[in-house]
C-alpha cells in the first residue's frame, strides 16, 4: 500500500514525510491498496517524485543543481583537470621554468587528477539527487566542500610558488580568485541550509 497526500491526492512514497508536489506534511495520508503490482514481474512501478512547489518546498534551486549546475561541474571539471594534469595552461618556455624551479609540476597533476574524479563524482551525485536518494543531499553537500577545498589548496600553491619565482608567474588574480572561493563558501553554506529543510523528500 502507498500512501497518498491528503492535501493534493498525489501518490507518494513509503516513508516519505511530506508531499513531493506541495510540500504538505504526510501524517495522516491515506494509503492507496493496488489489487495486483502494476507490472508483469510482479515489482512496483518506481515512481520518481514530482519536484514540488508547494509552502516551504518550492524545488526551483534543485532544478538548477540538477539540471545546470553539476553537469557544469562535470564538463568544466574534467576539462579543467585535463589542462592542468598536461600543464596545458602554460606556455612551452614558462612551463618548462615553473616545473624545474618549483613543486608545481606535481601540484598540477594532483590538482588535475583531483578535478577529473570530482567531475565524474558529479554525475554519480546528480543520478542519486534525481532519483532522491536516502544520503543524496549529504553526498553533494560533500562534492561541494571537497571541491571548494580543492581549489583553497591549489590556489595556496600556486600562489606561493608565485611569490618564490619573484613574479615570474602572473598573481594580479589574487583578489578574483579570493572572491570565488568566497562566493563558493557562501553558496555551500546556503545550500546546507536549503536541503535540510528537504531531507524528507529523500527516502528511497
Amino acid at each position: 500500500m502507498s500512501p497518498i497526500c491528503p492535501s493534493c491526492g498525489t501518490p507518494c512514497q513509503d516513508g516519505q514525510n511530506f508531499c513531493p508536489n506541495c510540500g504538505a506534511k504526510l501524517s495522516g495520508a491515506l494509503p492507496i491498496q493496488h489489487d495486483s503490482p502494476p507490472d508483469p514481474y510482479g515489482q512496483w512501478i518506481y515512481r520518481t517524485p514530482e519536484y514540488g512547489m508547494g509552502p516551504g518546498q518550492n524545488m526551483a534551486w534543485f532544478k538548477f543543481i540538477i539540471y545546470f549546475q553539476l553537469f557544469y561541474t562535470a564538463i568544466v571539471g574534467c576539462l579543467s583537470g585535463i589542462v592542468a594534469f598536461f600543464g596545458s595552461q602554460y606556455d612551452i618556455f614558462t612551463k618548462d621554468f615553473v616545473y624545474r624551479f618549483t613543486y608545481m609540476g606535481i601540484v598540477d597533476k594532483v590538482y588535475g587528477a583531483a578535478c577529473i574524479v570530482l567531475g565524474a563524482l558529479a554525475l554519480v551525485v546528480r543520478s542519486q539527487l534525481v532519483h532522491f536518494k536516502r544520503g543524496a543531499p549529504r553526498h553533494y553537500l560533500c562534492l561541494c566542500g571537497c571541491s571548494l577545498a580543492v581549489s583553497v589548496l591549489y590556489a595556496a600553491a600556486f600562489y606561493i610558488a608565485a611569490g618564490s619565482l619573484d613574479g615570474y608567474l602572473d598573481s594580479s588574480g589574487l583578489l578574483t580568485d579570493l572572491l570565488q572561493l568566497l562566493t563558493s563558501a557562501a553558496v555551500l553554506a546556503v545550500n546546507v541550509v536549503y536541503l535540510k529543510k528537504r531531507a524528507g523528500l529523500f527516502v528511497n
